[in-house]
């Protein structure tokens, strides 16, 4: 995954928090309904594509990243749509997290009683919430779709390259044992010569 390259973005924050995506699912729905009665969410969790979604995005102190599912993977195209922004992000934990690191360019957090002490910590930790969000900012400009781009087509030349090292070095096993058996054919038919007179 990767970004579009673009400025970091500081506005003026109306909302403590902001969550994006579909809670039609028991387990986000549980926990964003018990979240909303303590903390200033954005109102919309659907505000739509484009400007409207990076209005929700710039008016809110903490964007929160929750999988649909509890066992599911990291969710680097939501991360990057916070991150290239400049947005300070809580996101459920996860295995792998690449190319961010938690605790450099955002918080994880694993269970709801967790995640309520992280976002009353950092709503009141101004500075720490911009230090983090440069730092996966940062991250995300080094990962533009341009940048992401590159990196596959060199794996893919990378790829063909030894593609076409594997045919050339076959067709060279093949000549070389062809060789061989030649050789050993000669060397055979000059010792039957030999030991027969």
């Amino acid at each position: 995954y990767g970004c579009s390259a673009g400025p970091l973005v500081t506005e003026q924050k109306e909302f403590d928090v902001c969550f994006i995506g579909n809670i039609h699912h028991s387990r986000r729905e549980k926990l964003l309904t018990s979240l909303r009665r303590d903390f200033h969410f954005f109102p919309d969790f659907s505000p739509g594509f484009g400007a409207a979604k990076l209005t929700a995005i710039q008016k809110s102190r903490i964007l929160l990243n929750v999988r649909f599912y509890e066992d599911g993977g990291f969710e680097s195209p939501r991360m990057f749509d916070y991150l290239s922004t400049g947005a300070f992000v809580i996101s459920e934990r996860a295995e792998a997290c690449d190319p961010f690191v938690a605790g450099r360019d955002f918080v994880d957090f694993q269970g709801e009683e967790q995640l309520r002490l992280l976002l009353q910590q950092y709503l009141g930790d101004e500075p720490a919430r911009a230090r983090i969000a440069v730092s996966g900012h940062s991250v995300c400009q080094q990962n533009t779709w341009d940048t992401v781009a590159t990196r596959l087509l060199l794996a893919l030349q990378a790829l063909q390259k030894r593609a076409w090292w594997k045919r050339w070095q076959g067709w060279l096993e093949s000549r070389i044992r062809c060789r061989l058996f030649m050789f050993r054919d000669q060397v055979s038919l000059i010792r039957k010569r030999l030991f027969r007179g």
